[in-house]
């Protein structure tokens, strides 16, 4: 698998492992006791169809997140590099989201905003 990922980031760091990650939540590798193994029920590895790009890959993971999600990153995205939650509370417009908007942004911050700082859950986010 390693090989595999090396070959088609063709050395680019980033790319290697915005590509781990994608797999992992396509579901095709799983990491067991710190171990990166191939998912069962996962065919030919040479026949998976990876992202050419990096802007593909992390596209394709934007995809996989519910569409809550999605405009979460959304309205983040448009507030800027760094911002609050409050902020982000205050101008997301979807009332219905707002008990969930801080469970949204742990699980985006695990996997799409990869600098959050949650102190005391009222994180300031980069």
């Amino acid at each position: 698998m390693a090989e595999l990922i090396e070959k088609k980031a063709e050395g680019n760091p980033f790319f290697s492992e915005e590509l781990a990650y994608g797999l992992r939540e396509a579901g095709v590798i799983e990491i067991h006791n710190g171990e990166c193994r191939i998912a069962a029920g996962v065919g030919n590895l040479n026949e998976l169809n990876f992202p050419a790009t990096v802007q593909g890959v992390i596209a394709s993971r934007i995809d996989r997140l519910s569409s809550s999600e999605q405009l979460t990153l959304k309205v983040a995205s448009a507030i800027g590099r760094s911002f609050g939650f409050q902020l982000l509370r205050d101008i997301h417009p979807i009332e219905d989201d707002q008990p969930e908007l801080l469970n949204y942004l742990i699980k985006l911050q695990r996997s799409i905003l990869p600098n959050g700082d949650t102190r005391a859950g009222l994180g300031v986010y980069v």
